[in-house]
């Protein structure tokens, strides 16, 4: 994974009725609720202190809970049985610290901390590391940017990702900010 770069083209983050996220670079383009994502350049975020270590991606009893989504205006259900780790889409462009505090404070809903560390990645590397990543909104947190990261052993065989597996993963990630 040498000579990695990030490119922040993407704008998004409108819902529409049938509970689609929309983004775009040029075309507009649509995530399902509960659905894989498989656009290579979409950018995935996490926060995390200054480093990054592979133990944050092995499994614990929460990220082992089913996601479920009901879409209003259709009644339609989806979720996700799969488990895996939170993660967020990343719309923002270049990072700077006023979009890291705003994402924190809006999207993600909590208070920013000075100790807060934007690492991202993209939804290719993230496949290169042997995961998925599937659009999984919490609209209950009003947090529709959230995304499940899965394992490819998890997702084929139930069996949850070894350090090896959670360490590939931890290397797809850059220190964005």
């Amino acid at each position: 994974m040498e000579n990695r770069q990030l490119r922040y083209e993407y704008v998004g983050g409108i819902t529409d009725s049938l509970g689609r996220l929309s983004y775009q670079n040029g075309e507009t383009k649509y995530l399902e609720p509960c659905g894989r994502i498989t656009d290579p350049d979409l950018l995935i975020g996490i926060l995390a202190n200054n480093q990054l270590h592979a133990e944050r991606f092995l499994l614990t009893h929460k990220d082992k809970q089913p996601i479920r989504i009901i879409i209003e205006e259709t009644g339609r259900q989806m979720q996700i049985k799969h488990p895996g780790k939170s993660a967020f889409l990343y719309f923002e462009g270049l990072p700077t610290k006023n979009t890291l505090r705003r994402l924190v404070d809006t999207s993600l809903q909590r208070i920013s901390e000075r100790r807060d560390h934007l690492h991202l990645t993209t939804v290719a590397w993230v496949e290169e590391a042997g995961w998925q990543v599937w659009w999984t909104p919490l609209p209950e947190r009003e947090n529709w940017l959230h995304v499940r990261l899965v394992s490819n052993r998890t997702a084929e065989r139930s069996i949850d990702p070894s350090l090896e597996e959670t360490t590939a993963l931890k290397e797809a990630f850059i220190k964005a900010l």
